[in-house]
């Protein structure tokens, strides 16, 4: 008899794209993105969570979505990987996000536990990121949460997040 090696296929990343608009904000132009998201979760198998102040997953989100502006984004990703699996990646995309290239597939570019996009003359954007559903991931989110309640003023939004990354980033590193 012959032996046959099966080798398993590498497990395919399960990958859940998250986005959040309120209705009162929405226009032509955010539902045409939004429509170019969900196309392109569609297309490549990853689940989308689309939320509007009707769908949130918890009722503090409910009830002070409004109050949070933009520090709802990591509040939200914690939600939204309550019930993830370990390893599932998580990638935010804002509202005023869409794909230029859906043959790309973000799968292909999930690494360590954060990816951020690059942009030229920019530090980095939190308007597209990924992130898996690890402790270290969980706790990245729980800490940009503490420091978005810590920061003020010019620090909103971005502010926040880079403080949390070079802060986690000096973690990983100190001797």
């Amino acid at each position: 008899a012959q032996l046959k090696n099966y080798h398993s296929q590498p497990k395919a990343k399960q990958v859940t794209l998250v986005s959040w608009v309120a209705s009162d904000w929405t226009d032509e132009g955010y539902e045409g993105m939004r429509s170019n998201r969900k196309a392109y979760a569609a297309r490549h198998g990853y689940r989308f969570l689309d939320y509007r102040e009707t769908n949130l997953p918890t009722v503090e989100l409910t009830d002070s979505w409004r109050r949070l502006k933009w520090r709802i984004k990591p509040l939200l990703m914690l939600a939204a990987m309550s019930s993830a699996r370990h390893h599932e990646w998580y990638i935010w995309m804002d509202a005023d996000t869409m794909f230029t290239n859906a043959t790309v597939q973000w799968s292909a570019l999930l690494h360590r536990d954060l990816v951020v996009p690059e942009a030229p003359d920019v530090i980095t954007n939190n308007g597209v990121f990924a992130i898996r559903a690890t402790k270290w991931g969980r706790n990245f989110l729980e800490q940009w949460r503490k420091e978005n309640e810590r920061v003020h003023g010019l620090l909103h939004d971005q502010g926040p997040f880079i403080l949390t990354m070079l802060r986690s980033f000096a973690q990983a590193h100190s001797s």
